[in-house]
């Protein structure tokens, strides 16, 4: 296996992607296949990190050279790109079979890996690379591929929190191309449609990526259904975008906190008293809110952006004050 590892990783530096890229596809499919089959098997002792950090690096090609197409850097003929997406899809399922079969021994022993929350990371980044390079069409096959394996990206992205553990604060740092794309939406949504042309331009950017969002509806249906898995993902969230907040994201923040504090958290959740962790994250934040206000630098849009931040934190601490708690 170490071997089969070594040539493969001589494949992703290896030169020559207009020419090979389909075939290389197809042989890096059949690699990640038949690792998630010798796992599920359990053919062969294999470690999950070595195996995770390949599909990991397998998904960073392919969105590397779906964007380099969309460039034209990469140039592809119809048959080869039809057989190329057909593998790219099969990917997809078997990078989250990896999580699936990693996390059940990840949760057992309480032992979150790293490699895993990156690898769902990528595998979210994916869908929007290929949405936004290839087309919606692409995207909704793919994320036809996607839809039974989303739960294990959700555990995989809150594992960390989900079971107490701190993320390293560089791996936190790094906004992930898929919360970048969400916080777009959600601004959006926030702002509504208007006439000018700055709006009609979000329009049109957002309306490149119908299927993520679709992707992203059932993400929250799903998160609805489980406080503590809820938590722990929000959570995730919430630490990205305090890291945003203090590099003046703003817009990001604003886009993110509409995501969590009207998608994600309803009243409900706060009179059970659920979501603590969730709850704490957000008073840090609103208190580095608090701080960022008083900054004299910050233009009155930039400081109407962090009162409107302000208002849907303090809503769901407002509510979660006046929530009875759990006896």
């Amino acid at each position: 296996m170490d071997h089969l590892l070594d040539c493969t990783n001589k494949l992703f530096r290896s030169k020559g992607h207009n020419k090979c890229f389909p075939a290389k596809v197809k042989i890096l499919t059949a690699v990640l296949k038949f690792i998630v089959d010798a796992i599920s098997m359990e053919f062969a002792h294999l470690d999950p990190h070595t195996c995770m950090k390949f599909a990991l690096e397998y998904v960073q090609f392919i969105s590397s050279c779906f964007r380099k197409y969309s460039l034209n850097q990469l140039q592809l003929k119809e048959e080869g790109m039809h057989d190329t997406l057909l593998c790219v899809n099969s990917s997809f399922t078997y990078g989250a079979k990896l999580i699936n079969l990693v996390l059940k021994n990840l949760f057992d022993a309480s032992t979150p890996q790293l490699v895993a929350y990156h690898l769902a990371n990528e595998l979210l980044n994916l869908t929007v690379c290929i949405e936004h390079n290839m087309g919606h069409s692409h995207a909704t096959r793919l994320l036809s591929a996607a839809n039974p394996w989303i739960p294990d990206l959700i555990l995989a992205f809150g594992s960390f929190h989900m079971m107490n553990h701190q993320i390293a604060v560089d791996s936190e740092s790094v906004l992930p191309s898929w919360l970048s794309v969400l916080a777009r939406i959600e601004l959006f949504e926030l702002q509504g449609s208007g006439s000018d042309e700055e709006q009609t331009e979000t329009v049109t950017k957002e309306t490149d990526f119908l299927a993520f969002k679709k992707l992203m509806g059932t993400v929250v249906k799903m998160l609805r259904a489980n406080h503590g898995v809820l938590d722990g993902f929000g959570t995730t969230v919430l630490n990205i975008l305090l890291i945003r907040l203090q590099s003046r994201d703003f817009n990001v923040v604003l886009g993110l906190l509409h995501f969590i504090c009207v998608k994600l958290i309803k009243d409900d959740d706060l009179k059970q008293n659920e979501l603590k962790k969730m709850l704490a994250s957000l008073q840090q934040i609103n208190h580095q809110i608090e701080s960022e206000s008083e900054n004299s630098s910050n233009s009155e849009d930039e400081l109407q952006v962090l009162q409107s931040a302000k208002t849907f934190i303090e809503s769901v601490l407002n509510c979660s004050s006046d929530s009875p708690r759990k006896q």
